[in-house]
């Protein structure tokens, strides 16, 4: 299927972060929490890589992304901040900066693997999932010319951008069940729907309770507890960094000594979880009805399905950095993977003109200008949906060609296969780069190919020149099973295509 043309520039790219802290407690800023039943602890360790995954009782911790190896692993001086879960459970929002506040978001599985693993150039703040589990807003002070100064912007899980929710400065944004936004400004808690945020109370790192009708946060060291609608705000346990457990009995947060703990939001004594030690912390809802298969971010467009997989294209605002992002999901796990997304003018232009899925894998075939160097090329990216990841050295079927005349040379992917054991097949085509058009200024040629990909790498099946102008020589070209089959200006030709 044939998408609209796209720009291209180096590097994809979401939201990076800034931790706050609590005046006696140094600890980061409290998140959301949705209802549904108490789910994992997820926990931005003091100590360590990665983000630390434990339950209420203490039992089963485990690091996640703390590997330089794993897909949403980190690297040395880079480190991972302010965890947040969905509000359906399935996914965590994940801060990766370096030694400054700049960075990006990842939005990844609790296994670890990625949804959105990208690599960031913008600065932000305060990451927070909406109560739609494909949407985030991040605070940022650069909002593409949108408003003047920082702005609250929202953000699908692809990492495209979607609108200015709030203009103006704000830290510890976050989302309540019912929708409603907390966020703290000039010493104040605000909450409300956007564009009609009141005073609450004087505080900071709020959290919702599931219900949405009271809020915990921090004052003076203390967690305080009051009721969004009201001036009733009572004491409940020195700590700071809270977070509302999804059943709402419970309040995560860290002592003195920074351990993560919990405390009943009746009050009472507090009790440590493990040996953890963190700044942030957020619990992950378990709701009634489990994450939907294969979610895609409101107005995203399907390009190519099958009973196993699906890709999917999501248009974001125009504008600086990402506009255009593919998804690709395996209906067998039903979890989505960003597979590329293509931003803001750079030095050419990338189409992205076939797609394709069979089994758990999925394939792009793109055609691109470089304005830089002049040339053109096309290639094919194949995945595996399990992973979201590349599959070895299979794909990368193309052509190349350096224009040096007018009109320029051209390369061309216009058919796509692709088998359900990740093999996969193209018919190419390239514009006079068979002949000097400097000697030979009418000469202008195209050399038709067949190539095909599989783990040992690409080969050429077939190929035929013939002058520019000409029917197309190589046609038909289908997959089954493991048996190619074209056509030679009509004459049918088969190979295996082996794994």
């Amino acid at each position: 299927m044939r998408v609209r043309r796209l720009r291209r520039c180096g590097g994809l790219g979401v939201l990076g972060a800034a931790l706050l802290a609590t005046v006696l407690v140094v600890a980061g800023p409290a998140l959301a929490a949705f209802p549904g039943r108490d789910g994992l602890l997820a926990v931005q360790p003091s100590k360590g890589a990665g983000i630390v995954v434990i339950s209420p009782n203490g039992r089963g911790e485990r690091r996640v992304c703390a590997q330089p190896g794993e897909p949403c692993g980190v690297s040395f001086p880079s480190r991972l901040f302010r965890p947040q879960w969905a509000p359906d459970g399935g996914s965590l929002l994940i801060g990766k900066t370096y030694d400054d506040p700049s960075g990006a978001f990842e939005v990844i599985y609790p296994d670890g693997s990625c949804l959105a693993c990208v690599t960031g150039t913008l600065e932000g703040a305060d990451a927070s999932f909406t109560s739609n589990p494909t949407l985030y807003t991040a605070v940022t002070p650069n909002n593409f010319g949108l408003t003047a100064g920082k702005a609250l912007v929202q953000y699908s899980i692809d990492g495209l951008k979607r609108r200015v929710v709030i203009a103006g400065g704000a830290s510890d944004p976050v989302w309540s069940s019912r929708g409603e936004l907390a966020l703290v400004r000039d010493g104040w808690i605000l909450a409300g729907r956007p564009g009609r945020l009141r005073r609450v109370v004087r505080g900071g790192a709020p959290s919702w309770s599931p219900d949405a009708r009271r809020i915990v946060f921090v004052r003076h060291g203390w967690l305080m507890i009051g009721r969004v609608r009201g001036r009733i705000v009572r004491r409940l346990v020195h700590g700071g960094a809270p977070a509302w457990s999804p059943n709402g009995s419970w309040i995560a947060f860290f002592d003195k000594r920074h351990r993560l703990s919990l405390v009943r939001a009746t009050g009472g004594s507090a009790r440590g979880v493990g040996d953890v030690t963190g700044s942030t912390v957020d619990w992950q809802p378990l709701p009634a009805t489990p994450p939907a298969a294969c979610l895609t971010p409101s107005g995203s467009n399907v390009l190519a399905s099958s009973d196993t997989a699906i890709i999917t294209v999501d248009q974001g605002l125009p504008g600086l950095f990402y506009t255009t992002a593919y998804l690709g999901c395996s209906r067998v796990d039903g979890r989505e993977r960003l597979l590329a997304s293509y931003p803001y003018p750079g030095y050419g232009t990338e189409d992205v003109v076939e797609t394709s899925v069979a089994g758990a894998y999925a394939a792009l075939a793109t055609n691109t200008t470089n304005s830089h160097d002049q040339t053109m090329s096309s290639g094919v990216y194949l995945f595996d949906l399990r992973t979201g990841l590349p599959v070895g050295n299979q794909g990368g079927e193309g052509s190349v060609c350096v224009s040096q005349s007018s009109p320029p040379c051209a390369s061309n992917i216009d058919r796509l296969v692709l088998g359900s054991d990740a093999v996969s097949a193209v018919h190419t085509t390239l514009q006079d780069a068979s002949c000097a058009p400097i000697q030979q200024p009418n000469c202008r040629y195209t050399i038709e190919q067949i190539q095909a990909s599989n783990s040992t790498g690409v080969r050429t099946l077939d190929s035929v020149t013939e002058p520019d102008g000409s029917p197309a020589a190589l046609t038909n070209l289908a997959l089954t099973g493991d048996t190619l089959t074209w056509d030679n200006n009509g004459t049918q030709h088969t190979a295996p295509l082996h794994p």
